[in-house]
């Protein structure tokens, strides 16, 4: 199922609330494996439009893979940081390890299947490393309540500014 890539209706959610759902369900797993898991997430709620099921699959996903990484590495340690930046909403995870990039079959991470459904919710998934850190951000829209849907907030068609008369022969 992870892969499937239908999507049904879009609807609001909270983002923070779904990523904090994530984390709370793998803190105990992560103190098992001895990796020490932090988490900044602001108090306030961040609406999102989304499929809920995709989003917390590449969370998860993303999730699993710091810290199946961190608890191979020296310094064990995941970090998920959240923080609404203009009209925009970045998570960041980062941890601590050797991150094998692309795919990993140990944790399920397939960073072609998680770009895909992140870019399916109009946003962008970025990659980085540095000497023994990871870092992966999700960076997605927020939702604007105005009074056109969110498709046309995010792609808005180009519609001319002036009418325009068509001459029929």
């Amino acid at each position: 199922a992870f892969s499937r890539m239908d999507r049904s209706e879009p609807r609001p959610l909270d983002l923070f609330g779904v990523v904090s759902s994530i984390v709370e369900m793998r803190q105990a797993h992560c103190v098992s494996k001895g990796v020490r898991l932090d988490i900044s997430l602001p108090v306030s709620a961040v609406q999102e439009v989304g499929d809920q099921a995709q989003l917390e699959q590449v969370f998860l996903s993303i999730l699993l893979h710091g810290e199946q990484t961190a608890a191979m590495a020296d310094s064990k340690f995941v970090s998920v940081v959240g923080r609404s930046i203009g009209k925009r909403v970045v998570i960041s995870i980062s941890f601590s390890g050797a991150s094998v990039e692309g795919t990993d079959s140990q944790s399920g991470f397939d960073v072609r299947v998680c770009h895909a459904l992140v870019q399916g919710h109009a946003g962008e998934l970025r990659l980085s490393r540095e000497v023994d850190l990871n870092k992966v951000e999700v960076d997605l829209p927020l939702y604007q309540p105005t009074t056109i849907g969110f498709e046309e907030q995010v792609f808005p068609s180009r519609k001319p500014t002036r009418k325009l008369t068509a001459l029929l022969v």
